[in-house]
């Protein structure tokens, strides 16, 4: 039968099922790349949630305000935010049982009362936490 056939079209004939096997071929890869992306987007999610649950390792304060700073990072949204910690921080010190030495709840822009080593009154602001967190953090980096 193909000696019927004029070479031309049986060349272009066979062109066109290479051309037809080659574009089902990169559809086959197309679907095997989404495959990989989907497996991998899904291992990446399934690390990611393992992280979220995994317990974190802070730098533990020092100083009388170090325990208290330590456990209001524990409790905060985001422990690496100062204003999430902060936030933690006034709900323990709002708390009628609020660990020594924290004296109260937080005062205005005065910030949060404690009792220094000394035996001193003293407040704890929103700005002496942030600059804590940051050099905190900044050793870590290191």
């Amino acid at each position: 039968m193909s000696g019927n056939i004029d070479p031309k079209l049986l060349r272009l004939m066979q062109e066109a099922g290479r051309r037809m096997s080659a574009q089902q071929e990169a559809e086959e890869l197309r679907e095997q790349l989404k495959e990989q992306e989907q497996r991998h987007r899904r291992e990446l999610e399934l690390a990611i949630q393992a992280r979220k649950e995994q317990p974190r390792e802070f730098k533990m304060f020092r100083g009388v305000l170090g325990p208290v700073i330590n456990e209001a990072r524990k409790i905060a949204t985001d422990p690496d935010d100062y204003q999430s910690v902060w936030n933690a921080l006034v709900k323990i010190a709002s708390n009628n049982n609020r660990p020594a030495p924290l004296l109260g709840a937080a005062v205005g822009q005065a910030g949060i009362p404690y009792k220094k080593s000394s035996g001193e009154k003293e407040y704890f602001t929103i700005n002496a936490l942030r600059m804590r967190l940051t050099r905190s953090s900044a050793q870590k980096r290191k």
